[in-house]
């Protein structure tokens, strides 16, 4: 009897191990984070029933970021505890944000099917911007007006509201360091969210940075509702509409 059950034990580590290795680190990393994020606010009984709703949630809509804000909301709802939810999602946030010998240990993957590593995007075949090189690095419309757009979306949101700006700005470098971009690109982006600008260097496919916009669009539906986003967006617009860079490309052009 006890060798059988030293069999079980040992087969359910193997079992365990082998799932572990057909699973992305990226997905084992991001799932560690919500772990920790939700032991930051619930008991650890709930923050296990919630990650493993996690796991289904991200195994529909593919990514960490799409839907999180709604996904959080719909758990404290369910939990009782509405209230809850600015912090929830600020812990998990955080924790997605942190280094990993910050977190804590998550639970083994028992009934976790396996996700798959992401394969990099191919190169899309498309025609290459119309570029100005200048001696203060790259010259694009489509970059300057988005930059012109970002900056105003981000003064109406900081007066609304100085933590909901800066949730949206740590929300947007979560969205860029996953987005299948090249290195270069990231940085370039990275750095402009930080400072609210950057010298271009490198040049973004037609669409990358409207996909962008479109995931910053839906967080503020998510945080302020259909209606104030909605404002949100059309004072940004007005705004960034008096800059010369929006002649060039227009900023309605991102939505």
């Amino acid at each position: 009897m006890l060798l059988k059950d030293n069999a079980v034990l040992i087969n359910n580590k193997v079992n365990v191990v082998t799932m572990e290795n057909n699973v992305s680190t990226e997905f084992l990393r991001q799932r560690r984070a919500v772990h920790h994020g939700l032991c930051s606010v619930l008991s650890e009984d709930e923050a296990i029933t919630v990650l493993n709703q996690w796991v289904s949630h991200i195994g529909s809509s593919g990514s960490v970021f799409n839907g999180l804000n709604v996904f959080v909301r719909n758990v404290c709802t369910q939990l009782g505890k509405s209230e809850l939810q600015r912090e929830m999602l600020q812990s998990i946030n955080r924790a997605l944000m942190a280094k990993e010998e910050e977190l804590r240990a998550a639970p083994d993957l028992s009934g976790v099917k396996p996700i798959p590593e992401k394969t990099k995007a191919k190169p899309v075949s498309t025609k290459e911007a119309v570029v100005d090189v200048t001696e203060n690095g790259i010259d694009t419309a489509e970059f300057d007006s988005f930059q012109g757009l970002f900056n105003a979306l981000m003064e109406q949101v900081a007066s609304q509201s100085d933590s909901l700006a800066l949730d949206l700005r740590v929300f947007v470098q979560q969205v860029v360091e996953n987005l299948p971009w090249s290195e270069a690109q990231h940085e370039q982006m990275l750095k402009f969210i930080e400072s609210g600008r950057t010298v271009q260097t490198r040049t973004y496919r037609p669409g990358q940075l409207k996909a962008l916009m479109g995931h910053i669009r839906i967080w503020l539906t998510d945080n302020l509702g259909e209606t104030a986003s909605g404002r949100t967006v059309d004072m940004a617009i007005s705004q960034a509409e008096q800059a010369a860079t929006n002649k060039r490309y227009p900023c309605k052009q991102f939505f």
